[in-house]
């Protein structure tokens, strides 16, 4: 009995030692944010400012601000803004990261200032106090963030300028002079003399210290590049899938020659994928690009040949592209965000019944997997977004037991009430009607206001309850 009370103590002295250790490496990183903020280095601030977000959701709103004066990518500032947009932001938290603040940077000084502007700014919609707060800080100091948030606050053209020759990583803020220049020549009722814009676009696209998303590239053809257009017509597909003519056309072949290496692969993707459906450019556009970076991007190489292969209804080889992409072993989170989307397709044209063969949905179910692995490691809510596509799929797909699961794994990391729709469907096709009545009940109670999801709910009600 001794021994066995020993043993029970010397546990219990552990897990407070792991606490312990766990509280000071959180206040470590916590103190090493700030201290990095202080000092301007942009890009470690943004690191901890993003895994703090997961703890305290205020620090998204700092991260915010950083990842567009310290520029990695289009999907982080993409993913920062939707953990944002979903994160519940209290008068608690808000203290709490006050407190953070004050403990760390220095009261009145340039940094304290500017940060304390982003709060009253963002949460108290206090205009008038964040511009005089960074105006204040700007006199002191001029830094990236001082001018970018006058930018923000003000719609001062001039002050992103300045932001832009302030920081280390500037590609979105030229990314966005660049927008404001063509739009401003737009509102004037200028014709727009696309030639001017192809340098700014060439340099823009020299660096591969970052990278766009799909809808930027497809902007910079517009822009400069090529031709974008809204919307094509023409015959519907065998199965009346939409017509999928070009949606975009390159003219500038030159420049393309000039981009960094990832920015190719990238504008190909997107010329080729979802906005551009024009597979006949972009490979072309492949045959400009070198091997190595061909076989670097293999994965991205093969998903141009996927929406290709869809937008020809070549539906056998959109299922072999499918395993042909899972036999990479991919495992780098670059292709996160691309998997995720890919995924979403195949499910799509199940659904939407452009193709609902088993073999479909049975891809989207495994792309779904191959994309919860690459998914942020340090957030539940992306971790939940695929675990919500992959429980969906496997409702289509009639693994109904399975579905439940995943979706019960997806609200234990975020409560979405897009869940409760499939795991009411989950139960009532497994003849479990009082769980599924249960699960009814909670979406009619909290899509009461949005008709049309009701109307959609209804009518996937009808089929399982037949």
């Amino acid at each position: 009995m001794e021994q066995k009370l020993c043993l029970f103590m010397l546990i219990i002295l552990m897990m407070v030692c792991v606490s312990g250790i766990a509280f000071a490496s959180e206040q470590q990183n916590i103190r090493l944010l700030w201290e990095s903020l202080a000092e301007e280095n942009y890009q470690q601030a943004l690191q901890l400012s993003i895994e703090q977000g997961q703890i305290n959701p205020v620090y998204f709103e700092l991260a915010n601000y950083l990842t567009m004066i310290s520029f990695n990518s289009s999907h982080q500032l993409h993913q920062i803004r939707q953990e944002l947009y979903t994160a519940q932001i209290d008068s608690n938290t808000i203290e709490l990261f006050v407190n953070d603040m004050d403990k760390y940077l220095t009261k009145g000084s340039p940094f304290y200032k500017m940060v304390d502007a982003i709060i009253r700014f963002n949460e108290y919609q206090n205009q008038s106090q964040a511009i005089n707060l960074v105006a204040e800080a700007l006199s002191e100091k001029e830094t990236a963030l001082g001018y970018f948030l006058q930018h923000a606050f003000c719609d001062d053209l001039e002050s992103l300028e300045k932001a832009a020759l302030l920081t280390e990583k500037p590609g979105f803020l030229n990314e966005q002079l660049l927008f404001h220049r063509y739009n401003q020549k737009l509102s004037d009722h200028k014709k727009v003399n696309k030639d001017q814009f192809v340098p700014a676009i060439e340099e823009l696209l020299s660096s591969d210290d970052y990278y766009f998303d799909t809808q930027d590239y497809h902007y910079f053809i517009q822009i400069g590049l090529g031709e974008k257009y809204i919307s094509a017509s023409g015959p519907s597909g065998p199965n009346h899938e939409p017509f999928f003519g070009a949606l975009c056309t390159i003219t500038e072949w030159e420049s393309f020659k000039k981009f960094a290496p990832r920015h190719q692969i990238l504008f190909a993707f997107a010329v080729a994928g979802p906005g551009g459906q024009n597979i006949w450019d972009a490979e072309r556009l492949l045959e400009y690009i070198d091997e190595r970076t061909l076989e670097v991007y293999a994965p991205l190489v093969k998903m141009i040949s996927i929406y290709g292969n869809f937008h020809d209804y070549q539906y056998d080889r959109v299922y072999k592209g499918a395993d042909d992409l899972l036999a990479m072993g991919i495992a780098d989170p670059f292709y996160f965000t691309y998997i995720y989307d890919l995924a979403y397709e195949y499910e799509m044209f199940y659904f939407a019944g452009y193709h609902a063969e088993q073999e479909m949905i049975d891809r989207a179910v495994q792309l779904y997997d191959k994309a919860y692995a690459l998914a942020p490691a340090e957030s539940p809510y992306w971790k939940e977004c695929v675990l919500q596509g992959k429980g969906r799929s496997q409702f289509y797909a009639k693994r109904y037991q399975d579905s439940i699961d995943t979706l019960i794994l997806a609200l234990s990391m975020s409560d979405d009430p897009i869940c409760y729709i499939f795991l009411s469907l989950d139960y009532y096709a497994l003849g479990n009607l009082e769980s599924g009545a249960a699960w009814e009940a909670k979406v009619r109670e909290v899509f009461a206001n949005n008709e049309r999801v009701l109307e959609q709910f209804e009518e996937l009600l009808s089929e399982v309850k037949k």
